[in-house]
């Protein structure tokens, strides 16, 4: 099914990056490792964005956790600014928080930063 899925071209490279193994012949792992090896895939900024900014705390996720994961996914949603990135970082936290009476304190806050956010919640 994987050789059924790969165009020409991919099917041909990886022929070669395989050899002297014959392509029918290799395992499935082989062609796996070979393939992420030497074929990086582009990732959607527009999917990512969006999974990033509906992102919201999970059912017994820490505060911490939370943020974590928002500052993991920050990276991919196609802004290169670090301090622009933070600052998403920071709104998202806010907005998804499921604690509403702490969000509104966050609301009230006229210099929020990062790390105070993060201890609060914390």
């Amino acid at each position: 099914m994987l050789l059924n899925t790969l165009d020409d071209r991919t099917l041909d490279r990886l022929e070669k990056w395989l050899e002297p193994v014959p392509l029918t012949s290799a395992t499935l792992s082989a062609a796996f490792a070979l393939l992420k090896e030497h074929l990086q895939t582009k990732l959607n900024t527009t999917v990512k964005y969006v999974e990033f900014t509906s992102r919201h705390q999970q059912l017994g996720e820490s505060a911490a956790t939370f943020m974590e994961e928002l500052s993991r996914t920050v990276p991919y949603i196609g802004i290169e600014d670090k301090e622009v990135r933070e600052l998403l970082c920071l709104h998202q936290f806010v907005a998804g928080l499921a604690d509403k009476a702490l969000q509104d304190k966050f609301f009230e806050a006229t210099d929020l930063l990062m790390d105070l956010a993060l201890d609060m919640a914390v």
